[in-house]
C-alpha cells in the first residue's frame, strides 16, 4: 500500500524474470533452454534446476517483501521513490511485457534476432511443458512454505545455516 508503482513494477519483473508465459523472460527462458536440450541434456538439466531456483527465490523475495509481516523501522517508513528511480522501473516493466516479442523491433534489428533459436516439433513441446514445470514448481513451493509473519522461516527452522548466510552477506556488503 505504501509503495504501489514499486509494487507493480517489481510485481511485473518477478513474473517476467521466473518465465511467465507472454512475459520477455518466457521466450528468452525458452530459447536457452531449447539450445541446451539440442546441445547437451547435462546443461540442459543444470539449467532446469536454476530456473527452478530462480522462481522459488524470486517469489520468496516478492512474497517476503510486498505481502510479509514488516521485520524493521524502515519499513514503517517506506514510500515511493521520485521519477528517478520510479521512471526507470517503469521502463524495465514495460521492456519486461513486450521485450520478447521480435516482430516489435525494428528492421535494423534483424541481422541479430535471425540468431535467436525457435523450437519446433517435440523439442517445443518438451522445453514448453518443462517451462511451465519450472514455473509452477518454484513459485508454488515459494508461496507455500514462505507465511506472512515477522520471523523469517528459514531463521526459525535452520538458525546456523540463517547465522552463516548473514555472515556471509555482511561480507561481501
Amino acid at each position: 500500500r505504501k509503495m504501489p508503482l514499486t509494487f507493480v513494477t517489481l510485481t511485473i519483473g518477478v513474473l517476467a524474470i521466473i518465465g511467465t508465459p507472454f512475459l520477455a523472460g518466457f521466450f528468452s527462458k525458452d530459447a536457452i533452454l531449447y539450445l541446451a536440450l539440442e546441445k547437451n541434456h547435462a546443461i540442459f538439466g543444470v539449467l532446469v534446476f536454476t530456473a527452478v531456483l530462480t522462481s522459488f527465490y524470486m517469489v520468496r523475495m516478492w512474497k517476503l517483501v510486498f505481502l510479509g509481516e514488516p521485520r524493521g523501522e524502515g519499513a514503517d517508513h517506506a514510500h515511493e521513490n521520485g521519477p528517478l528511480i520510479t521512471l526507470p522501473l517503469v521502463v524495465l516493466a514495460v521492456l519486461s511485457i513486450v521485450g520478447g516479442y521480435a516482430k516489435l523491433y525494428p528492421a535494423a534489428y534483424s541481422d541479430v534476432l535471425v540468431h535467436i533459436p525457435e523450437a519446433h516439433g517435440s523439442a517445443h513441446t518438451i522445453v514448453l511443458v518443462t517451462s511451465l514445470a519450472v514455473l509452477l514448481i518454484g513459485a508454488g513451493a515459494a508461496l507455500v512454505i514462505y507465511q506472512p509473519s515477522k520471523e523469517d522461516s528459514l531463521a526459525q527452522r535452520a538458525p546456523g545455516l540463517f547465522g552463516a548466510l548473514g555472515e556471509i552477506g555482511r561480507a561481501h556488503v
